[in-house]
């Protein structure tokens, strides 16, 4: 008959085990998300109207819950825009993706010249207005996953 401290010792290196592995699972599932953004600028009489498109993409063979992405915008360091926080879970098939509603942004032209006369400046310079966007989420309730990308949000020349 098993003693009580080998049965300990077996159920504790199974739970191991198993935590251990779950961990991996998510670890995995954290490093191949892809969320796909698509930012587009627009002026509206109050000021700069951001619109961000995302699209999540699961490439693993293993289903995923997705909470939606918080984004922040950027520019030389400084938040200048971020998206509401909104706890709503979107469920990635395996080999699967989800294409998310639009979000959008509105930062005011009063804000922008008061708080960002940097981007201004960058405008008018160069014709540009170029952002950091930071997308994070969380994967499964638990994993924590985060993406950075330089866009140019505003071009003169169009290009």
């Amino acid at each position: 008959m098993l003693s009580n401290k080998k049965l300990f010792w077996g159920l504790g290196t199974f739970g191991l085990l198993f935590i251990t592995g779950a961990a991996y699972k998510l670890k995995k599932l954290s490093n191949n998300l892809q969320i796909v953004i698509k930012p587009s600028v627009g002026m509206s009489l109050k000021g700069l109207k951001l619109k961000i498109e995302a699209t999540l993409k699961n490439p693993t063979g293993g289903s995923m819950l997705v909470k939606t992405p918080f984004i922040v915008f950027q520019n030389a360091g400084k938040t200048f825009a971020s998206s509401d926080s909104v706890d709503q879970d979107y469920k990635i098939p395996k080999y699967g993706q989800k294409q998310l509603d639009p979000i959008t942004i509105e930062v005011p032209f009063l804000t922008m010249a008061s708080e960002f006369p940097d981007m201004l400046k960058e405008y008018q310079q160069s014709g540009k207005i170029t952002a950091t966007i930071i997308t994070r989420t969380t994967i499964d309730g638990a994993i924590p996953y985060s993406n950075t990308q330089s866009v140019v949000l505003l071009n003169k020349g169009g290009n």
